[in-house]
């Protein structure tokens, strides 16, 4: 199997993004699906949301296992912030049949906002992945240059 920042193309960029939105929909569904069932004993839906979030985490541990090669872990937490927005607005709108409103739109904009600002830090430095090994095979003489590649999310 070829590892995640070694595929051609966008794949290694796109799969994490594509997992965690299949991981946001089972777990949304495992929050606030059995709001329509209150009939349902509370220990049968606790059984059932568990079961439904089991099938979240398979998603959500791969996405995070193949984004780690892209995206840093940060990264990784401000895109499934973001999803989680995008999917419980759908979810609510074709679920339970409730218009988005405008109120509820613009206050959910504020946490995608300050984890990407919290992603502008000027004080934190280049980190261990921006940089590339470069020398002889053997290990002698190894330098430390900067890593040039396009600009992740």
């Amino acid at each position: 199997m070829i590892p995640a920042a070694a595929a051609p193309g966008l794949w290694p960029q796109v799969a994490p993004i594509i997992l965690l939105v299949c991981s946001n929909v089972f777990m949304t569904l495992a929050w606030y699906g059995h709001l329509k069932f209150k009939s349902v004993p509370l220990v049968t839906v606790v059984l059932v949301s568990w079961g439904i979030a089991f099938v979240e985490y398979c998603f959500a541990v791969p996405a995070n296992r193949i984004g780690s090669a892209v995206y840093s872990p940060a990264e990784l937490k401000t895109i499934q912030e973001v999803i989680t927005l995008i999917v419980f607005a759908g979810f609510t709108a074709v679920y339970f049949k409730e218009p988005l409103r405008a109120r509820a739109l613009a206050s959910s904009r504020s946490a995608p906002c300050s984890c990407f600002a919290a992603k502008l830090d000027p004080r934190e430095g280049p980190t261990k992945r921006d940089y590339v090994e470069v020398g002889p095979p053997d290990g002698l003489l190894t330098a430390r240059r900067p890593r040039i590649e396009a600009r992740r999310l």
